[in-house]
């Protein structure tokens, strides 16, 4: 049985419509929740718009910026209300079958638990500081102006910061089951090899793929130092093609491979953007 922390965890999603329910399959009710949020917050990010002005002397790039920042954000709130429904059903139900057995698989629902008291946790902190923020921001700017202006995009930039914390857990699951496997090939190969005479998922996809490559790589160990019955070292080959086969690969929507270098990368645009600001507003003030 899931730990209820885990449930909550869900549930917080499913509220939002961006993950569905832990044990409820979509139903009906749930698709028709989901559209109507989606066309709630296309309304209000249309309305928005129509009440926010861009003063005279503001730089055109921050104009753009904020105009694609919110595109991004409308994009996001709308394919993934809509994904877990329609358009990845499927692969959502996939999703929940698999965590469900490596739930199972690994058996301690403590540390389960823990996690997801912790993610629970950094759901609630971040809904905090929205909060405190929201209530600065409209005091400065006045409450009503600032209600029109800005809050469809506090509750985009919420969906957001929930779906990074609900991933990360999502990737210590994963990555807390395949350092288990390791263990337990270490303990069921390596020991009765021994005996016989023949032995041996950014940072956290990165993690998990790392944890695969130790799998691997004790595989060539045993099959290198310790196998030596042809019988052992062909059951070996096998259980490591199968594991070539299915090993874990994490991409941005399929358009790039997420890895240690990725934040590398994302650094680079951030700063190579930064940059370009910096020039344009120079360029600006001296115009």
């Amino acid at each position: 049985m899931a730990p209820k922390s885990l449930k909550c965890l869900f549930n917080i999603g499913s509220f939002l419509a961006i993950t569905p329910c832990y044990e409820q399959k979509v139903t009906f009710l749930r698709k028709v929740y989901s559209v109507l949020l989606m066309i709630f917050i296309t309304i209000c990010v249309g309305v928005s718009n129509g009440y926010r002005q861009f003063y005279r002397g503001s730089m055109y790039l921050r104009v753009v910026t904020s105009i694609l920042m919110e595109i991004v954000l409308l994009l996001f709130s709308c394919y993934t209300t809509m994904a877990v429904v329609f358009f990845k059903r499927e692969q959502w139900q996939r999703l929940m079958k698999n965590l469900k057995i490596i739930i199972k698989a690994l058996g301690d629902d403590r540390a389960i638990s823990r996690a997801a008291s912790a993610a629970i946790f950094a759901v609630i902190f971040t809904l905090v500081l929205e909060i405190f923020s929201y209530s600065v921001w409209s005091q400065i700017f006045g409450f009503g102006r600032y209600f029109w202006d800005f809050s469809v995009y506090y509750l985009e930039f919420y969906m957001l910061l929930y779906y990074n914390i609900f991933l990360c857990f999502i990737l210590s699951l994963l990555l807390s089951y395949y350092k288990q496997l390791r263990r337990a090939l270490l303990q069921d190969l390596f020991l009765p090899l021994k005996d016989s005479g023949a032995t041996a998922l950014i940072i956290m996809c990165d993690l998990i793929l790392m944890e695969v490559e130790k799998i691997l790589d004790l595989f060539c160990d045993l099959q290198r130092d310790y196998v030596k019955n042809p019988l052992q070292r062909r059951l070996l080959d096998d259980i490591n093609l199968m594991i070539l086969q299915n090993i874990p690969k994490f991409s941005g929507a399929r358009f790039f491979d997420i890895s240690r270098s990725t934040i590398l990368h994302s650094l680079e645009t951030v700063t190579t953007f930064i940059i370009i600001s910096i020039q344009f507003r120079t360029s600006m003030i001296n115009q």
